[in-house]
Order: structure tokens, then sequence, then C-alpha cells
């Protein structure tokens, strides 16, 4: 009998679990505000200052081919096999950003909200990306392959063949 009785209870609070209208509605998401997403760039500049951001490993590997082979051209801006592995280290991270853009891989949680911390970290392998542009060594249809996130640092209009990775003759 006591068996019995305490199948009973079990099947009715399973019963009563399973029942809809318990649960409170989830708020929909909203897109972050202008402020908001300033507010979030700023933690995240401080999370990355305290050494708190951590990268997924193969972006950094990524991040960190795009930096040597920019400070190649730097060095040497007229030389061709520089360039070309600059571009090989721009398209493949590039690709897996674009590939990626709508998977969480780099967040952080700062004051109880998950924030993408991928614009703080790519920063110095966009400013490569941009001097590459710059210089014209990207193609023109690679610019828009990633679209920027909000609060992430737009690219600035430049001039073809300027900057610092412009190869200048005389």
């Amino acid at each position: 009998m006591r068996i019995l009785l305490l199948l009973i209870v079990t099947g009715l609070l399973l019963a009563w679990r399973m029942l809809p209208g318990g649960d409170a509605p989830k708020p929909a998401l909203k897109p972050a505000s202008v402020t908001q997403t300033r507010n979030n760039m700023a933690a995240l500049e401080e999370a990355q200052a305290a050494g708190l951001l951590i990268e997924d490993t193969h972006r950094h590997e990524l991040r960190q081919a795009v930096l040597e082979a920019g400070r190649r051209v730097g060095a040497a801006p007229c030389d061709d096999a520089a360039k070309e592995q600059l571009r090989r280290a721009l398209d493949a991270l590039l690709g897996h950003l674009r590939d990626t853009m709508d998977k969480a891989v780099e967040t952080v949680a700062i004051d109880g909200r998950v924030i993408d911390a991928s614009p703080v970290l790519n920063a110095a392998a966009r400013a490569v990306w941009q001097d590459a542009a710059a210089a014209g060594i990207m193609r023109a249809d690679v610019m828009p392959v990633v679209p920027a996130r909000a609060g992430a640092p737009r690219m600035r209009p430049v001039a073809a063949g300027s900057g610092p990775y412009a190869c200048r003759i005389g």
C-alpha cells in the first residue's frame, strides 16, 4: 500500500511540473542601446587591462599570424612575399570570423551581463587589416566580409596606396 501511495504522489508531482503556465514569461531580447554599447566597450577595455579576457586559442593564433605578417610588411613594405603572407593571414582570420559570427566564441560576464569580447580582442588585428586595405594589399571586395558589431571600432576611410604598408620607392 505504501508503494502504491508513493507512486501516486510521485506521478502527481511529475504531472504538476509538466503543466504549462507555471513559469514566468521570459522577456524578449532587445537590441543594446548606444549607451549600453559604450558601457560594454568600456567594461571590456577595463577587463582586458586587468587581464580578465580569455582568447579563443584558434582565434589567438590567427590574430598573432596577422600581427606578425603586419610587422614583416611594415619592415619591408615593397616585399611582395610579405604582402602575400599578410593577405593569406588576413583571409584566414576574416574567414574564421565570418564563419563564427553567429556564435558566442569569446565572451565575458561583467555585472551579470554576458558581453562579446571579440571587438576588443580584434582591435590590433583590425588596425593591421585597415593598414593593409589602405596600402591596397587587400582586395576591395574583402572589406565588408565581417560587418562591424555594435560598439566595434569602425573602419576609417583611407586613400588607396597610403598608410604604413604602402610601398614608396625613391
